[in-house]
């Protein structure tokens, strides 16, 4: 039954998102009646909670109803390097967020996950800018989140 890839990846993605959902309660989901910090990680792990139960439950009925392939467990190896390059960058933002700073790490994030495929540097600083920018005006001026200042002080 785990040999197939749609079950074993959407339980794996469905711990992540209870993960999301237990550190988004941890940091406080309000604050002063506005969302607080821990708002958007818990969102984003019932949502991804959510999609992978779909998958999950797609992946066993469909399991049923189609005759076994030889489909290999693991991607090939250039998916593969590139699936452990993401997980790096953003194990890189986790534990660097709060010592460099939203902005910062936001931006350096947003250029090693574009420069995983091949793209042009003004294509990657415009759209790092402007992501990190979009996100940095949504949560800090919109929604008034407080965010980690880091070593640039905003």
């Amino acid at each position: 039954m785990f040999r197939d890839r749609d079950v074993t990846s959407s339980m794996f993605w469905a711990l992540v998102g209870i993960l999301f959902c237990t550190g988004g309660i941890y940091y406080g989901l309000r604050r002063s009646g506005i969302p607080g910090p821990g708002f958007l990680p818990f969102v984003t792990g019932l949502i991804l909670v959510a999609l992978s139960l779909t998958l999950l439950i797609s992946g066993i009925l469909g399991k049923r109803n189609r005759a076994t392939s030889a489909e290999p467990l693991l991607p090939d190896r250039q998916a593969l390097k590139r699936i452990l390059q993401t997980l790096a960058a953003l194990c890189f933002y986790a534990l660097a967020v709060e010592r460099l700073g939203f902005a910062l790490t936001t931006f350096v994030f947003m250029i090693v996950v574009l420069r995983l495929e091949p793209r042009r540097w003004y294509f990657l600083l415009s759209a790092a800018i402007g992501a990190t920018v979009f996100f940095f005006a949504l949560f800090k001026i919109l929604l008034k989140v407080p965010l980690p200042s880091g070593i640039l002080g905003y």
